[in-house]
């Protein structure tokens, strides 16, 4: 799914909390196999699972998602495999599209664990194109 001149942009920063993080509200898309509804499933059987969420916070390093239909817990960033996933965020400028790994995962309310969840993804693969389209978008922020 990502362009052939993808990087892997993880080798970018040796510690995502060096990066500095955006406060952000955008719709994003996410894409993952079926490992995403069961952190024990290693093989991504049938057709992509398709996630809609908003973003809380951003970086050059990852982002974090608050998904309002999806349950998930720590189980889904604590795996010995990561569960990586496609995601599609739009900024004002256009699209970007990433391959992240799930690196935090809690329900989105501690009270009703069922009111959706929030991950926090650690961007593994972005084009060059997407990753100026980000540098450029955050640097306008700060």
């Amino acid at each position: 799914m990502l362009p052939a001149e993808a990087v892997l942009s993880s080798n970018l920063e040796p510690d995502r909390r060096l990066v500095p993080r955006v406060k952000v509200d955008h719709e994003v898309t996410v894409l993952a196999d079926a490992s995403l509804l069961d952190a024990n499933i290693t093989d991504g059987l049938g057709l992509p699972l398709r996630l809609i969420g908003r973003t809380r916070d951003l970086s050059l390093r990852g982002l974090s998602l608050i998904l309002p239909s999806f349950r998930v817990d720590e189980r889904y960033a604590t795996t010995a495999f990561p569960i990586t996933m496609n995601v599609a965020l739009d900024l004002p400028a256009g699209s970007v599209a990433m391959r992240a790994a799930a690196v935090y995962a809690r329900p989105g309310m501690e009270r009703d664990p069922y009111q959706g969840s929030i991950m926090g993804l650690r961007i593994e693969e972005i084009s060059e194109h997407d990753h100026h389209l980000l540098e450029n978008y955050l640097s306008q922020l700060s």
